[in-house]
């Protein structure tokens, strides 16, 4: 994804979190037009329209943005759904990345880390904040017989370097040295949320 003029959808009912997106969104696209959708009903009369990205909060006054979430992936499966939160208990995390979200952002980050967020969308990655990686490493590293084995067709796409973090994963390697190798993977850099969303893995929480 280059930086250009973008459509973002931003799903958000609080009026603060709601500006500090809007803003750390034109710091990084400046060209980009925003679409604030404050409810449920609201966005899902507009999630059928052109979008380059959606900003989508969980907990809104009418309902769960995971119902926007899965509409928005089944519409726009190719364009990226991040979901941006204060909540980062397990039912959260995991329930939205069952939903298809491709990052996941707690607003209580620090904004240079949320607009360094956003710069990775720009450049094709996907974010994950730090708190949430460690939650979702923590599941596996804690469900020894959690399988992270990845479909055939999945395999073929997998980079050699993926598929390394999915073993070692596997493997119960701890945070730390995960961490630690930056060739391993950048938990920062939002590759554990791919690789997880991609391998269909099922989470029992």
């Amino acid at each position: 994804m280059t930086i250009r003029h973008m459509n973002i959808l931003l799903v958000e009912d609080q009026p603060e979190a709601c500006a500090l997106l809007q803003d750390i969104a034109q710091q990084v696209y400046p060209a980009a037009h925003t679409t604030h959708c404050p409810t449920v009903a609201h966005a899902l009369m507009r999630v059928d329209e052109a979008w380059d990205l959606a900003l989508i909060d969980l907990r809104l006054l009418d309902g769960s943005g995971l119902e926007v979430l899965r509409r928005f992936k089944q519409c726009h499966p190719e364009v990226p759904a991040v979901v941006t939160t204060l909540f980062s208990d397990d039912a959260s995390v995991f329930g939205a990345l069952q939903a298809g979200a491709d990052g996941y952002l707690l607003k209580s980050e620090p904004v240079c880390d949320l607009v360094a967020a956003l710069q990775r969308i720009a450049r094709g990655e996907l974010p994950l904040s730090p708190a949430v990686a460690r939650r979702v490493l923590g599941y596996f590293r804690s469900t020894p017989g959690a399988d992270l084995r990845p479909s055939a067709d999945l395999a073929e796409a997998l980079t050699p370097r993926e598929s390394d973090v999915l073993a070692a994963i596997g493997e119960g390697l701890t945070i730390e040295l995960l961490s630690g190798d930056d060739a391993i993977v950048d938990l920062n850099g939002g590759n554990i949320v791919y690789l997880l969303a991609t391998t269909g893995v099922e989470c029992q929480i």
